[in-house]
């Protein structure tokens, strides 16, 4: 079996591994976004802007307990802030864009809200673990 190919099949275990928790909970966390300020009235632009703001306090939240956890208890905070910036960086420059975009056009022809912001989420979603797997893997042929 080739290299490429090798590396290609283990992306989803890499995804399952390392991301899927917090994608979970911030995808929870959107839901109940959506549900809370859907009466509000406040349309799609505040929609989008809030939902990606909701996402991406849940998912670093849960990022960064969970190395705090797998062992950067021991580290100085701003080393384990430091792996965080390193990882997600590049991918989160472009997703401060990417994802409320996706929303906000995903959510104009949505039979709901939660429908909207999940489906701009999920698009957002490819761009932002294309370059946060790549990132990771850079890192993991660094230190090796």
């Amino acid at each position: 079996m080739s290299a490429a190919r090798t590396t290609a099949a283990s992306i989803p275990a890499l995804w399952l591994r390392r991301y899927a928790a917090q994608d979970v909970a911030s995808k929870l966390a959107l839901v109940v976004w959506a549900w809370l300020a859907a009466g509000a009235g406040g349309g799609v632009d505040a929609l989008a802007a809030g939902g990606s703001a909701v996402e991406a306090v849940v998912f670093y939240a849960v990022t960064f307990f969970r190395l705090r956890r797998e062992g950067s208890a021991r580290r100085p905070l701003g080393a384990t802030a430091l792996d965080l910036v390193r990882e997600y960086g590049p991918s989160e420059l472009l997703d401060l864009a990417l994802r409320p975009w996706a929303m906000r056009a995903a959510l104009i022809g949505a039979a709901t809200e939660a429908q909207g912001l999940l489906v701009g989420s999920l698009v957002a979603d490819v761009a932002f673990y294309a370059i946060a797997i790549a990132a990771r893997r850079h890192a993991e042929r660094s230190a090796a």
